[in-house]
This record gives C-alpha cells, structure tokens and sequence, in this order.
C-alpha cells in the first residue's frame, strides 16, 4: 500500500490518493500542505483541499521514520485453534499531515554544532545574545514557565511556588523534553520544586534567550506588513519593542488571574481566606478547622501522536473508554456516590479530556483522595450552595452552618 499511496502522492494524483481512503475520512494537517491548522471531514472537502495544495507542495516520495522499521497501529481481537482467517484490502479513513521541519534551515545539533573553541568571550557572547540590543528574534513566546518573556522571577517559578507536597499527577516518562531527557534516577512521579530546578536547569543548558520579571503590556499588527510590536516591561521599570514575525501566547489554558468567589460576609470573616494557589502546606493550619471549595482542579514522536487524531474521531474513542475506565472504576465510584461525591462522564460522556478542553477544570487524577472521602478521613458538604460568611465561619442556603478557621478556594484561574 504504502508504495503506491507514495506514488500517487508525488504525481498529484487526487483520485488516486482517495481510491486508498475510507469513508467516514478525515484529513488533519498541520503546516505540512498549507501555513495553517486544518482538518477536513468528508471526502469531497479532501478532495478540494488536495486539489488546491498539492500542485504547489510538490510532494517527494513517502518515506518511513526508520529505515527498516515501518508499523500500523490498531486494536484487534483474535482467536487460535480454530478460526476463519482473510486478507482484504486495507484502506485508511484517517490521514495526518504534519511539517517536521523547514528545508535548508538544519537545527544545530550533532556534527552541525559550533565546532570552534570558545577562550573567555562564551559569557559576554551569551549576555549580548540574550540582550536583544540592536536586534530582534523572529518568534518571541510570551509565558516561559514551560520552556520567553515570563513575569515570573526564575525559570520554573510556576511549579515552585504551588504548594509544597505538590507532585506531578502523570509519571516521568509522560514529562520528558526535547533535547535532554530526564535521567534513569529521576522520580516516577517529579516533585514540583524538582521540576522548577530541571526547568531552570535546561534553559541554561540549551541556551535558551528568557527574560524573567518580565511583562508584556501591548502588542499590535501592523496590518500591511503583519509584524508585531510587543512592549515589554522589566521588573526595573524599562521597556523594550520588539518587533518580531511570530508571537506564541503559552501562558496555559486559563490565563493567570485568580478566580476567587465573591460572597458576602468575606470582609468580617475573623479565619483566613486562601486561594489555592496561596496555600503552601498543611502545617500552616495545624490545630484549624478548614474548609476546601471546589468546583475541580519521549515525546516528540508522542505529541505526534496525541496531535494526529481529529477532535471528532478522539470525542468517538474517549466516548467508548469512558464507559469501559468507568466500569472498571465501578466500586471506587459507587464509594464515592456513596457520601455524597457527585461525578460525571464529563463533555458528551468523552471523559476528562474533553472536559478540560471545554471548560478548563471539572476532573482530578486520583492519587488517593477518593479513598480519603470514602473512608470518611475527608468530609463532604455539598448539598447545598455557600450562602455567606459569618464571624466564626459558613452558613448555607439550606440553613446550615460549618465553623471553620480557613477556607482555601480552589476555583482554579480566569482571563483577564
């Protein structure tokens, strides 16, 4: 298949390329046919999407990852001993496109590195560099917390200061970055303050050009020339335009103001009123009767993955897992159920990834906290809605009161 898909690919050849495709078809591309982010549901909209790009893409033989090694990915079911077997003619109904990188610009890596010694000018060549003096970048990315203007003072500062017991909730190997992996002793699950200092770490190995205490405070299109000038703000009160090509917004999924409920009585309350991300430890509270509000909380060839399966087919797949995850989680749910802990299958029953896609919060990994709220070691109110504060605590729309010391909201984070 893969030799004939690759010719008709090179010739241009648009109903040959469908005569390999499935309906229902999907076609998901990303910069690779066209400078945008695409997908393409339906036979007739690849047809005129293929039709209009690949005259001027000109596309080379289809060549796999590694030379000797080539993979289709599915799920199957088989039976042995006895069985009816066949060999029919596969045919895709999903394919994806993506822009691995740009001709004749090689990333300097390997034998294309600097090979020249460098006697005592790599410093001031590293400070001139990070200066932007005289100069602009092409792509300036406002939010370096992830690895870069950052208002934060150091590197990794936004997994620093959460509060201490902080651990990731996924395992190392879902965490590894490009270039420098972790090591074979790292931690299953990464402390936060460890990842702050690997952060801070691989900046400096890299050499990557961030500016920290940093804010942007405007940034305009020229509309002709499609340049952006972005005004940025130094912790010193200086600012510096840049005028660069590309501006990449990575200050997370839900900007960086806190969402903190306004409710009356808050002015009078004698406890402390905490968000959660104002909270540090435990400790800070021993001997206080507290009250958390919620409403929810190797990569490179892995993010390809993860990318290359259209929103609508991943909706159909979650939507099936979902039923299968719960079933299997049918004790710890019906536990939960049990005092009082509502729960759902999230947006059209597709599971916590498409919630958090479409409204930002609402799902938590378990780590141990259900088990907590079933034993009954953490108690549950959430029968009624919090109707004001009061001196010496909370009282509720059902007429209930619950006298607590601190209250932490963790309401998660809102755009400006």
């Amino acid at each position: 298949m893969v030799p004939s898909f690759s010719k008709v690919l090179q010739d241009g050849n648009v109903d040959g390329i469908l005569s390999h495709l499935d309906t229902p078809l999907y076609w998901k591309d990303i910069l690779a046919l066209s400078w945008d982010i695409r997908t393409f549901k339906g036979t007739e909209k690849v047809k005129n999407f293929l039709s209009s790009q690949l005259g001027s893409a000109k596309c080379n033989p289809v060549q796999h990852f590694f030379p000797d090694l080539v993979w289709i990915q599915l799920l199957f079911k088989f039976e042995t001993t006895v069985g009816l077997c066949s060999a029919p003619v596969w045919k895709v109904f999903s394919v994806f496109t993506n822009l691995e990188d740009l001709k004749y610009f090689l990333e300097k890596v390997g034998p294309l590195c600097n090979q020249e010694p460098n006697h005592g000018k790599w410093e001031s060549a590293r400070m001139e560099e990070i200066a932007f003096e005289g100069r602009n970048p092409t792509v300036l990315i406002i939010g370096g917390g992830q690895c870069v203007v950052d208002r934060n003072p150091k590197v990794g500062d936004n997994w620093r200061t959460r509060y201490k017991a902080l651990c990731l909730h996924n395992t190392v190997w879902y965490n590894h970055l490009p270039y420098i992996p972790f090591p074979p002793s790292w931690p299953v699950y990464t402390p936060a303050i460890k990842l702050a200092n690997w952060l801070e770490h691989y900046v400096e190995a890299l050499e990557l050009n961030v500016w920290t205490s940093s804010t942007v405070t405007s940034a305009t299109q020229d509309p002709k020339t499609k340049v952006w000038s972005v005004t940025v703000t130094r912790s010193d009160g200086s600012q510096h335009v840049f005028e660069v090509k590309h501006v990449i917004l990575a200050v997370g999924l839900l900007g960086g103001l806190l969402n903190m409920p306004k409710i009356p009585g808050m002015d009078t309350f004698k406890g402390k009123i905490l968000h959660s991300l104002q909270h540090r430890k435990a400790a800070d509270h021993a001997g206080k009767n507290r009250l958390w509000s919620e409403n929810g909380p190797p990569t490179n060839i892995a993010d390809r993955l993860s990318i290359s399966m259209p929103m609508l087919m991943m909706a159909g797949v979650f939507h099936r897992l979902t039923k299968v995850i719960a079933k299997k989680d049918k004790e710890l749910l019906d536990g939960l159920h049990k005092v009082g802990f509502r729960t759902t299958t999230g947006y059209k029953d597709c599971g916590f990834l498409l919630e958090l896609f479409t409204s930002g919060g609402g799902y938590y990994p378990d780590v141990g906290g259900s088990q907590y709220l079933i034993y009954g070691k953490i108690k549950l109110k959430n029968d009624s809605q919090i109707k004001e504060f009061v001196e010496g605590g909370i009282t509720f729309e059902d007429g209930s009161k619950l006298e607590v010391d601190v209250v932490v909201f963790c309401t998660g984070k809102v755009w400006a």
